[in-house]
């Protein structure tokens, strides 16, 4: 059995659509790590070049998952995420209970996420896509 030689690639990605290529935690970018089998290294938050992300692998799988992550850099540039913060008032006076926070983010679609943040720090999550 023939064993097919590993590769590292740098590749530069706008740090600012990082957060959207690792979803919430880690969710988007195990995918992908899953999906093109290759192992990808974000940059710290003390790294001294913010937008070198590192991806290792088979070389056809590395090389496929680059253009794949330029791909989706490009989208989120394009199609940024815009976020609405609405305060929800309770019935006993005018200070916000909880707020509202309204993610619009896509391309021709938009994918639509209401959380609604307690004062406790409770998290709630309704997602759809309109």
């Amino acid at each position: 059995m023939v064993q097919e030689e590993m590769t590292t690639q740098e590749v530069r990605i706008d740090h600012l659509v990082h957060s959207r290529l690792i979803g919430a935690r880690g969710h988007a970018i195990n995918k992908v790590m899953d999906d093109y089998k290759v192992d990808i290294r974000m940059p710290g938050r003390d790294a001294a070049d913010p937008n070198l992300v590192i991806i290792s692998g088979r070389e056809d799988d590395v090389l496929d998952c680059r253009e794949h992550l330029l791909n989706l850099e490009e989208e989120y540039v394009r199609y940024p995420c815009f976020l609405i913060l609405l305060p929800c008032f309770n019935t006993k006076g005018l200070k916000p209970s909880s707020w509202y926070i309204l993610c619009i983010m896509g391309t021709l679609s938009l994918s639509l996420e209401c959380m609604n943040i307690d004062i406790s720090g409770m998290v709630h999550i309704d997602q759809g896509v309109y």
